[in-house]
């Protein structure tokens, strides 16, 4: 969060990283229109928790100035629910 602060939305003069909203919107969008496939929610379209929304527009939301992908490996961190 500090470097949205720091680089702002939209690639600066000598910033190496921005934060694109449209491409952090459409993760979003495309996981919360896939639906479970197996057992009971089978056919139900996938509810995103707050802190998958964080992770996912972290992921795929920040760019370098260059339009290329800055983060391309996402580890699970203490505390995530799937970190089993």
């Amino acid at each position: 969060i500090d470097d949205l602060k720091r680089w702002g939305r939209r690639p600066k003069k000598g910033g190496p990283f921005w934060f694109n909203r449209k491409r952090a919107e459409h993760i979003i969008h495309f996981a919360a229109a896939c639906p479970h496939v197996k057992g009971q929610w089978a056919r139900q379209l996938i509810v995103l928790e707050p802190w998958q929304v964080f992770r996912l527009t972290t992921v795929f939301g920040w760019e370098r100035a260059d339009g290329t992908q800055d983060v391309t490996l996402s580890k699970p961190w203490r505390g995530d629910p799937l970190n089993r």
